[in-house]
């Protein structure tokens, strides 16, 4: 009686596992993209600001450039923590999708924290910690791309992955202006939303379990290997990081500072400057999933990863 033998584990699939793309875990990463990223844009581009302008209104300004600096760099290192912990992680879950929920439940959580800090000191600590564990979402989403997505196939559904990013990155504004005047029922709502990313992943994703992954073994070089920047053969890497660095902060730099152009540069009331936010995000947005749809494709036909983002930059 003959009998198949067991895959090893690898974490990984090949070309030749996967013939077609596949669009159930693309989806997912797209819901759980739209679900982190549309509260986060939301609550950073509209009901922060809103909230920063009731607690220090003649400094808020500064208030917000500390909230941006600090919060930068939290999620700067915690993007490397939780990357490395979930590369790490062995459950019958997988190695992502325990962090994934479990950055979702916190990230739910600090929201309303945020929502409550009544002091400059505890409104930065709050949106740190948010940050922090916004990350435990992000850099785990990010690694399932390569773990269930076999190289031919990251075209389309980075393609997909980036749909889900780029309506939440517009739409959660829009949901976000709707509130302008109701920054509680904002904050509550996008809380909400972040605590369905888990869930949704979860079940979308079906992560392959994780506990046949051979062991680390916890000494000096593995906590230098997994929790630090790399530092041999990192050239494109370094590249992609400042390249989406200065993407990032050119971005940032004026949506963080949207509502109070709006209200106090072009001296817009409440309702003008909801209806601004809308039309701009709406704008953002057409433009992004237009984009989206069609640059993973072109990319993987043409092959080359680099062109399409020197040509956008």
């Amino acid at each position: 009686m003959s009998t198949v033998a067991k895959k090893a584990w690898s974490g990984t699939v090949t070309d030749e596992e996967q013939p077609k793309p596949p669009y159930r875990v693309g989806v997912a990463l797209a819901l759980v993209s739209f679900l982190w990223i549309g509260p986060y844009l939301g609550v950073q581009a509209v009901l922060l600001p809103s909230k920063v302008a009731v607690i220090a209104p003649s400094s808020k300004e500064s208030v917000i450039a500390i909230l941006s600096t600090s919060a930068m760099i939290v999620a700067a290192l915690a993007n490397i923590v939780f990357g490395a912990l979930s590369d790490l992680t062995r459950s019958r879950w997988g190695r992502r999708t325990p962090w994934i929920v479990f950055g979702s439940i916190a990230c739910a959580v600090m929201l309303i924290v945020v929502n409550m800090a009544n002091t400059v000191v505890l409104l930065v600590l709050a949106w740190c910690i948010y940050q922090l564990f916004l990350n435990a979402i992000v850099a785990p989403s990010i690694a399932i791309l390569s773990d269930m997505t076999a190289p031919r196939n990251r075209g389309v559904i980075t393609s997909i992955y980036a749909l889900g990013y780029s309506i939440g990155l517009y739409g959660g504004q829009i949901i976000g202006a709707q509130f302008l005047n109701k920054v509680t029922a904002g904050f509550i709502v996008m809380a909400l939303l972040t605590l369905i990313a888990g869930p949704v992943g979860a079940l979308g994703m079906r992560e392959q379990s994780s506990l046949d992954m051979p062991k680390s073994r916890f000494d000096m070089h593995m906590v230098i290997d997994h929790f630090s920047f790399p530092v041999h053969h990192a050239r494109d890497y370094y590249l992609a990081l400042c390249g989406k660095f200065l993407i990032v902060s050119a971005n940032f730099a004026i949506s963080g500072y949207q509502l109070y152009i709006l209200t106090d540069y072009m001296e817009q009331d409440s309702s003008q400057t909801s209806r601004l936010v809308s039309m701009i995000s709406l704008c953002l947005m057409v433009t992004a999933i237009v984009m989206s749809a069609v640059a993973g494709p072109i990319a993987d036909r043409i092959q080359r990863r680099k062109l399409p983002v020197v040509i956008a930059s």
